[in-house]
């Protein structure tokens, strides 16, 4: 009998002519056993297929993340093509398909646009709508509409100079009208303050300091901005107060941007007092992060909302600055950590580089603390003595 008709006859039949014919018997374990085998490689494959095409979704999804943060960081860097395929070093045509979702899961852009994503993290932390990035922008809205003074006081790492810069690079597009943003440097003459504030205002700084200065003022009153100035606390008495006459006789708002210094300086100086005088608002930011824009933070850089243990640890090294959480989270991606690997104790050795070298802080506990001062050298007199 034929494999055929024994598969055709019902299972009772079959076993009663296996009794008569032992030896067909055999041919049916055999059939039995081919049949089992490949119905268990079928769903083996099966299986390792469904993994594989999880694994490539998964893979998808990372890599449309990916793409929308590159886009996002494109956005708030103002890079234009030229830039940006001299930062990734591809391609114009690959750069293009990239941003289109054409790119391939393998293809050589994507781990380039990781390491720059990853690189200019700070920014997109930096750009997440927290509280001290409100506050600035109502305070740079009102100088520029009332054409007034603003001064606005902020620790280090509060992340000021970037709220202001990004308000600056946005303020003609959103109809907040033309603003100029200068950054106070240390130890500049009074030619050198002349010639830099004219580079920021568009203005030639060639001439000597008062030709210069006329030059600026005839150029914000023919075309008015709003002034702001990052890191004033570092201007000295003259350099402010000629920055009042300046913008005094161009009718411009201005901001001033500084640590406590900076109200120190114009509260205490008498002949200072026609600018303190002329500023309607005084806001003083806060240099920690609320528990709610932490989350807020690490959520958006975990992709998920992270454990009450691993917010806490990231609490205690950071103080809830935002410079210092920007760091801790590059330590952390330089290491490899995700979501499903951060823990309290991965946080803590990502922070202690953070701390005692990058911010020159010592640790409490540490044995740092313990050690005494040396004692100073012994003049010759008292060896003598």
């Amino acid at each position: 009998m034929t494999l055929e008709e024994l598969k055709q006859m019902s299972p009772a039949d079959r076993r009663a002519h296996f009794d008569i014919c032992p030896w067909d018997h055999k041919t049916w374990l055999n059939f039995e056993a081919v049949e089992i085998s490949k119905q268990l490689r079928q769903e083996r494959t099966a299986e390792e297929d469904s993994a594989e095409l999880a694994r490539r979704e998964q893979q998808r999804k990372q890599v449309e993340e990916l793409r929308q943060e590159w886009l996002k960081l494109r956005r708030q860097l103002d890079w234009q093509n030229p830039r940006a395929v001299k930062e990734l070093g591809v391609s114009r045509p690959t750069l293009h398909n990239f941003e289109q979702g054409r790119a391939e899961l393998d293809s050589i852009i994507i781990p380039k646009v990781k390491g720059l994503v990853d690189k200019y993290l700070g920014r997109t932390i930096e750009a997440l709508p927290f509280e001290n990035t409100e506050r600035i922008y109502r305070e740079c809205i009102e100088a520029a509409e009332n054409r007034d003074f603003r001064m606005l006081i902020a620790p280090a790492g509060s992340s000021k100079s970037f709220t202001l810069k990004k308000f600056h690079n946005e303020s003609y597009s959103k109809g907040f009208g033309r603003s100029i943003f200068y950054v106070a440097l240390i130890g500049l003459s009074r030619a050198g303050f002349a010639r830099s504030l004219a580079r920021a205002v568009g203005v030639s700084p060639e001439g000597n300091a008062d030709e210069v200065i006329v030059s600026v003022i005839d150029t914000l009153q023919n075309n008015p901005a709003l002034l702001i100035v990052d890191e004033a606390n570092y201007l000295s008495v003259d350099f402010l107060n000629l920055l009042r006459q300046i913008t005094d006789s161009a009718q411009c708002g201005l901001v001033l941007a500084g640590t406590e210094e900076l109200f120190h300086t114009l509260s205490g100086k008498p002949h200072l007092r026609a600018l303190h005088n002329r500023i309607v608002s005084y806001e003083e930011l806060s240099g920690e992060l609320s528990d709610e824009e932490l989350a807020m933070a690490m959520a958006k850089v975990f992709g998920e909302p992270v454990s009450d243990a691993v917010f806490r640890a990231v609490t205690e090294v950071t103080r809830k600055n935002i410079r210092m959480l920007i760091q801790l989270v590059k330590n952390l991606r330089r290491l490899g950590v995700d979501s499903s690997t951060l823990t309290p104790t991965v946080v803590e050795n990502a922070a202690a580089k953070l701390i005692s070298n990058r911010l020159g802080r010592i640790p409490k506990g540490s044995a740092l603390t313990k050690l005494k001062k040396p004692e100073p050298p012994q003049t010759a007199a008292a060896k003598m003595a």
